[in-house]
């Protein structure tokens, strides 16, 4: 009975790793681009890495691109908000009760994702960014030598 039970621990174990890479090594395809929406770029893509530290290193490496091809980092961007889409850009009539984010500008009638906002960058100077986890979630900024860091994020004390 116990061999048969570590069988099934090395089993779940294997998928587990073989599903993790498999999602890790698909190819991120940006859906949309917004780069004027009062100093913030919204960024839509298909999906995005599970972690954090995968979700930060997916936007360094890509920062470039959304400069160059997409124009949406440039030295008045302040914010840049990524937009998981993992249903792909929908229309509005056919999701009229999902909390929706539109963009008039596409020419299509899917031009709208849920709101599922998972990587919030926030440019304050050529190289010092803060990268949010969502609203509301773990922070993180790069080191003088270029690691990812969290952020201590202290609460005042109310007892005082």
């Amino acid at each position: 009975m116990r061999k048969n039970k570590s069988k099934y621990i090395l089993l779940f174990a294997f998928m587990s790793v073989a599903i993790y890479n498999l999602w890790t090594t698909r190819n991120i395809n940006i859906l949309y681009v917004n780069p004027y929406w009062n100093g913030t770029t919204v960024v839509v893509v298909d999906h995005t890495p599970l972690t954090d530290r995968a979700k930060i290193l997916w936007f360094l490496d890509h920062e470039e691109e959304l400069k160059r091809r997409y124009k949406a980092i440039n030295y008045w961007t302040g914010r840049v908000v990524i937009i998981d889409a993992e249903g792909g850009l929908l229309n509005l009539k056919e999701y009229p009760n999902e909390d929706l984010r539109c963009f008039d500008d596409i020419p299509s009638e899917n031009k709208c994702v849920i709101k599922n906002t998972v990587l919030l960058v926030d440019i304050l100077a050529q190289s010092l960014m803060h990268f949010q986890m969502g609203y509301g979630g773990k922070i993180y900024s790069l080191d003088d030598n270029g690691n990812i860091q969290p952020e201590i994020q202290e609460w005042p004390n109310m007892h005082d």
